[in-house]
């Protein structure tokens, strides 16, 4: 990609604020509405003028992207340039993979396989569910339930307000309540704070998920409702 030059590209900001982000790292946010496949954490250059400053993505939600630098740059950045490398996601996989191939551990590569070409025998769905946690689902969203159970790859789709988050935390919580480890994992920090926050009010704070910290929420937390009602059950920092 790079001999190509299929690498890189710019993405015009402007009208950039100042804002603190923990640890004493300085964030620069801009409003930004384009269509582009990136992630946080991911590692950028901002270009102003002649200079080149690294950073990294710290949020990416709706209609704003927030770049965390090293160092100050002032109260606002009137105009500059994100760059982004096309390449650091593929580079970032290579190495956790070799990581992983170090210390012995083993790749599944026929589950990689049958997400990536959806292949594998399709299993039926598991019984009909009728425990109370299931109540508020329909039943195309109880079906979703039970194949997860029984599949080792599924795929939910449905247009927004369709339950798809809802359908995610009753799905967790089952598992949780079978001894099995879940990692939820997306592109943003709001995506998956939205799963979180809709099993954290399932569960409730007596829940023993809850009241032993079994839940960790890795990273910033990006929804407003979820940092204030449940950072302390969910997060190392504020525990």
């Amino acid at each position: 990609m790079r001999r190509q030059r299929q690498g890189t590209r710019q993405i015009a900001l402007e009208n950039g604020e100042r804002v603190a982000l923990d640890r004493g790292h300085i964030g620069y946010i801009f409003s930004f509405a384009e269509d582009a496949d990136l992630f946080e954490d991911a590692r950028v250059e901002l270009r102003i003028g002649a200079r080149t400053i690294e950073g990294n993505i710290a949020s990416i939600t709706d209609g704003r992207i927030i770049i965390a630098v090293d160092e100050d740059l002032g109260e606002a950045l009137i105009r500059c340039n994100l760059v982004i490398d096309n390449t650091a996601l593929l580079e970032a996989l290579k190495e956790k993979l070799e990581k992983s191939s170090e210390e012995g551990r083993q790749l599944n590569v026929k589950l990689a396989d049958d997400v990536v070409t959806n292949t594998g025998k399709a299993l039926p769905a598991e019984a009909p569910l009728s425990d109370a946690a299931y109540s508020g689902l329909n039943e195309k969203q109880k079906d979703a339930v039970r194949l997860a159970l029984a599949n080792a790859v599924i795929y939910l789709w449905g247009p927004p307000g369709t339950g798809k988050t809802r359908t995610l935390s009753v799905l967790i919580q089952e598992l949780f309540a079978r001894g099995k480890r879940v990692l939820i994992c997306s592109n943003t920090n709001r995506a998956v704070d939205q799963v979180l926050f809709n099993l954290c009010r399932t569960l409730k704070t007596d829940h023993e998920a809850m009241e032993t910290g079994k839940i960790l929420r890795l990273g910033r937390i990006a929804h407003d409702q979820l940092q204030q009602e449940y950072a302390e059950y969910v997060t190392l920092e504020a525990s």
